[in-house]
Parts: structure tokens; sequence; C-alpha cells
């Protein structure tokens, strides 16, 4: 529930009860909610309206369609295939904006878009926790989250303006086989094919410029990597989908 109206009554257990804390309650500890005013200088009208930060659901809003980041690529040449994902908080719009895309040797990535919207005021900062297990299969070259760690929180881009073509803090999975490593398929796979790999999923949390954590948000669905790429005698070139 919201707080109160300017100019209505309000107290210190009006705003612990909206935003949590401890005792001793300080109106310093607040500042981050006000929704006016700004300084060392806090009144309570300055927190009218203010209601707790809380996510949207990611397993709604980011779920990806089938095969979303399924990709595999095939030539008598260097062959491979790629998968990407990136993140942009974009508090303009009150919101994180996700886009992710495939590709191979001849198709290049190309994006959609999905957003994870927000209420309450802006953190100063969002994180994001990438959660899977992918096994490596074949001789290749291999990029795996391309430096993320399973189960660790990273900081994503922030974005003044909200824009496409701004700043995303992206994750690729790719499989690729050259001319030097061999006949035959080099594949990465989280969820499709190997008992041994995860699936991705992946939550949010907010921050305040003290590093503090405002809310942490539920988990998304969990969604299937296979990247490969297959190198042949003959034929190829091109890529497909793929149903596990």
């Amino acid at each position: 529930m919201a707080i109160s109206a300017a100019g209505q009554q309000k107290s210190f257990s009006d705003l612990q009860t909206e935003f949590g804390g401890s005792h001793p309650i300080t109106m310093g500890e607040y500042a981050a909610f006000r929704v006016s005013g700004s300084g060392n200088t806090i009144d309570m009208d300055d927190f009218a309206g203010a209601v707790a930060f809380t996510w949207d659901n990611p397993a709604t809003d980011l779920n990806l369609p089938n095969n979303a980041l399924v990709s595999t690529g095939s030539s008598t040449g260097t062959a491979n295939g790629i998968a990407v994902i990136g993140f942009a908080f974009q508090p303009a719009d009150n919101r994180v904006r996700m886009r992710y895309g495939k590709g191979n040797q001849s198709t290049p990535v190309t994006f959609s878009y999905l957003d994870l919207d927000y209420t309450g005021a802006d953190p100063d900062q969002v994180e994001v926790q990438l959660n899977w297990t992918a096994v490596q299969l074949g001789t290749g070259s291999f990029t795996n989250g391309s430096g993320a760690t399973s189960g660790n929180y990273n900081q994503i881009a922030k974005q003044s303006t909200s824009s496409n073509s701004g700043s995303f803090t992206g994750y690729i999975w790719s499989a690729q086989k050259d001319t030097s490593q061999g006949f035959g398929t080099a594949s990465l796979d989280a969820g499709a094919l190997s008992s041994s790999g995860v699936a991705l999923t992946y939550r949010f949390r907010a921050k305040d410029s003290s590093g503090n954590v405002i809310a942490t948000s539920a988990l998304s669905n969990s969604e299937t990597i296979y990247v490969a790429g297959t190198r042949s005698f003959g034929g190829g070139g091109g890529g497909g989908g793929f149903e596990p």
C-alpha cells in the first residue's frame, strides 16, 4: 500500500511497514524511497505516494520462445553456432530490457527484446544472476557464458536514455569447429541432450547507492542452450533449429 498523499498524516511506522527496516527507525534510512525532495533535509511529504520496490515475474515477462538459444551450423570450412543474451537497466522506463538472439557462420545474430518491469523508486543499480551448466562435446573452440560464473551476480549496464542501440551487458555461448580441428561436431549443451547439462535460469536484484539489496526477483523459467558447429566433407553452410 502506498504512503498517504501530501498533507495527510504519516509516521515512521508507515515507512517501515511499506519499505521494511529495523529499529531504531531513522529518517535517513528511507531517503532512497523519496518521490520528491533531495539532499540532507527530508520531509515526511517527500514520501507521499511512495510504494515499495517490487519486481514483476521473470518467468512471465522474460519467457523465451522455444529454441530461442538453440543454434547449429554446418560447413566444409569453419562451422559454428552462437546464442547471445544481454541486459540493460533502463530506469527511465522502470524496467530491465533483455535482448536475445542466435546465429551461425552464415547467419548473423539478430536480436529480439523482452522487458521485466518494476514498481517503486528507481534503484541505483541492477544485477543479474545466471545459473547453468554446459557440457562440451567434441573437439572445437567454445565460449561458455563469456566470463560469467554460474551462481554469481553481475552488475548490468545502466542506460540514462532507453535505447536498443545503447549499452547491454551481454553473455555468449558458442561452439566452433574450424579446419584445424577435423570433421564432425563440436557442441555446447545446457539442458538439451546431455544429462549432465543444466538449462539456464536467471534472476535480478536491485541495489541502492550504498550497495544494499532492495529486492530480489523470482527465478525465470529454464531456457535450453544448445550450440553446435559441424564440419562435413561436402555441402553445408547453413544451420537450423533443434528439437531436443
